[in-house]
Formats: C-alpha cells, structure tokens, sequence
C-alpha cells in the first residue's frame, strides 16, 4: 500500500482532533459521531507518540510543498487505470469511514486510463476522499464520466455533508486554510498542486445538498 499524505491510522483516532488527559486509569471515551474524541490516557509518552506523529506528517507535507515550489517535482507519468488508484485510496478511509458508519460507493466506467504519475494520483485522491470522510454524514459516493473523444476523464468525489459555505467554498485549496472541522490545511492545497503539475483541474461545488469534488484529467495528445 502506498503511504498517503495527511491521513493518519485508526490507531490514531482517525480524523478526529484530539485532546490527552493523564489519569491514572486510562481509557478512551468517544461521544457521538462527528463529535470530537476525548483520549484520556494515563501513558503521557503514548500521547506525546501521536503529537510527533501528527508533526511529522504535517512537516513532511510541508516539505512537499516546498519541493513543488521549487520545480524539483515533475510528474513520473505512465499510463495507469484511474479505478485502481481509487480503489487503493479508498483502503485508506475506510477505518474512519467504518467507524462513522459512512457508506463509499463506487460506480466507475471500464477501463479508465489516464497518463499520470500513479503516486501523486494516489496521494491526491487520498486527500480528496480523507476530507469527505471527515465531514460526511452517511455517505460518499465516487463516480466517473469517461468520453470517447479527446475531451478529459472527469472524476466526481461527493459526500452528504453539511452544506459549504462561500468562505470554505472560495478558500478551501489555498495553503493552510482551515474551515469549520478542518485540520493542516495542507492536504486539499497539495491536492490542487498535483493537479495543476497533470495540467488538470480541482473543484467543489454543492449541487443537491452534497458536497462534489470535480476532478478533469487531461488526455495526453500524441
């Protein structure tokens, strides 16, 4: 499995902010779904375990920003099955997405083909589906058109949250931008970023009461 940026394991209470309370008998105590985790934890060194983690990750997508910025990253592009890549992002969240009982749904054309480089689609997708799960209330649904012509593969990642703002909305890719729930705000403007290196295009858009990510990949003209 390949490693995805901001997403952290089950074991680290998956989306959730997290807040440690040395006591003397530890356990762990979760309220309702969507509600923050309250870890109390009698190993302070187990609590500090998961700030490093947590800084860890955020330093290394950090780095990675800064390498994109500097054009030391170029797409490794070979041609790929867009649906694999989704699939193996989707392994990512399901732990979270179980734990909030959030249904994902796939209804994918066959074959998608796309000439990418497999790890920046891979961590791209990861982010997309990491911030659906975090705000999904049951559901996540993930879709694709795929036309015969030159005209690009569009990817839709939807999810039945609660409805976007015009902040979040305008805001939502730029650099450690937050919005209500929000965490690094890093990972939807590595997103972006990987986009732009494919010469594709990220948005969102509300239609229906969802939430839609809308993914254009760009075929490659011989």
């Amino acid at each position: 499995m390949r490693p995805a940026l901001d997403v952290l394991s089950t074991e680290d209470l998956e989306e959730y902010e997290i807040y440690f309370y040395p006591m003397a008998a530890g356990r762990a105590k979760q309220r309702a779904p969507g509600d923050t985790v309250l870890l109390v934890c009698a190993d302070v060194s187990f609590a500090a375990g998961l700030v490093r983690k947590t800084t860890r990750v955020l330093v290394g997508a950090i780095l990675e920003l800064s390498k994109l910025d500097s054009g030391m990253v170029t797409p490794r592009r070979s041609v790929n099955d867009v649906r694999e890549i989704l699939y193996d992002a989707m392994q990512i969240i399901m732990p979270a997405a179980d734990e909030k009982q959030v249904a994902v749904a796939f209804e994918l054309p066959w074959p998608l083909l796309f000439s990418c480089d497999e790890e920046m689609l891979f961590s791209f997708f990861s982010n997309l589906m990491t911030n659906c799960v975090r705000y999904a209330k049951s559901d996540i649904f993930i879709t694709a058109v795929n036309p015969p012509d030159k005209r690009p593969l569009e990817v839709f990642i939807s999810n039945d949250g609660n409805e976007l703002s015009e902040e979040d909305r305008a805001h939502m890719f730029e650099r450690f931008y937050k919005g209500a729930g929000g965490q690094t705000g890093i990972g939807l403007a590595l997103s972006q970023e990987y986009m732009r290196l494919h010469g594709g295009e990220l948005s969102v858009s509300v239609e229906k009461g969802r939430k839609v990510f809308w993914v254009a990949l760009p075929r490659i003209r011989g």
